[in-house]
């Protein structure tokens, strides 16, 4: 019968309508969160950079440290302790420099996350 039909086509459309503005909330927050997470990650990415930047002109100093400390000591100016004090600056400084390496490795893969790419490392695939 029509009537009772009609009654039952609008509970449907009620419980419709409902879905859908669910699902317009759930996409809108969707979207905003991933447009959060992008501007967060680029914002990383940058200030990786300039802290790579400053590093490695650290590492550069650090080097022309243990050359003058080498000269030095071949010289016979001075003993071995500054130009060994030299070296491990340098490689205090090198290994600063790898670990900010690595972080702009992590920071490159989340923001491809973060766009919505995908990464698999290779040993997962197989």
């Amino acid at each position: 019968l029509p009537l009772f039909d009609a009654k039952r086509l609008k509970a449907q459309l009620g419980v419709r309508a409902t879905q859908l503005e669910q699902a317009i909330v759930l996409y809108n927050t969707t979207l905003i969160n991933a447009a959060r997470e992008v501007g967060t990650q680029a914002i990383v990415k940058q200030q990786l950079a300039q802290s790579q930047a400053e590093r490695q002109l650290q590492v550069t100093s650090a080097q022309q440290l243990v050359a003058i400390a080498q000269q030095r000591k071949e010289q016979g100016l001075s003993d071995a302790r500054p130009y060994l004090q030299a070296l491990q600056n340098l490689y205090q400084q090198q290994a600063a420099l790898t670990t900010l390496q690595a972080q702009a490795v992590d920071a490159d893969l989340a923001l491809i996350a973060a766009l919505g790419g995908g990464y698999q490392r290779e040993d997962a695939l197989h």
